[in-house]
């Protein structure tokens, strides 16, 4: 409803927009993060979980001022933009999260790490966020 409530968008377009916005950052930004990826760590001398993580804390670093930054403006254009940015960076963050969960466990244990992960990202995520919210 904020887009709604902002920038009096109507809700249908609102939906429509920023969902658009959500599927193509995600898809461009996974991507990309994994190419960025494969680029930092073939070109580092440091261990790939390291460069992983460096490559993750950059991205978020860069992805949550600008998403903060986008519910500060007044322009719906500039939301968007920022949004954009800010979920582009944010998705491009997953493959290094990722890397890191793999990279850090024996291989036969590697399955075992990311099923855990799906569990945790539900239970800290998804499943309080309705009561939350």
């Amino acid at each position: 409803y904020f887009l709604q409530r902002v920038f009096k968008i109507p809700l249908s377009e609102a939906d429509g927009v920023f969902g658009g916005v959500a599927v193509l950052t995600g898809l461009l930004g996974t991507l990309s993060g994994g190419l960025l990826l494969d680029v930092a760590a073939t070109r580092s001398s440091a261990h790939p979980e390291t460069c992983s993580l460096r490559l993750a804390a950059a991205l978020v670093g860069l992805a949550y001022p600008l998403c903060i930054a986008a519910f500060r403006v007044e322009s719906y254009s500039w939301f968007i933009g920022l949004m954009f940015a800010g979920q582009y960076l944010a998705f491009a963050a997953i493959p290094t999260i990722n890397g890191v969960l793999l990279w850090c466990v024996p291989a036969s244990s590697r399955a075992l790490s990311m099923a855990l992960s799906v569990v945790g990202i539900h239970l800290l995520g998804d499943v309080p966020s309705p009561v939350v919210v």
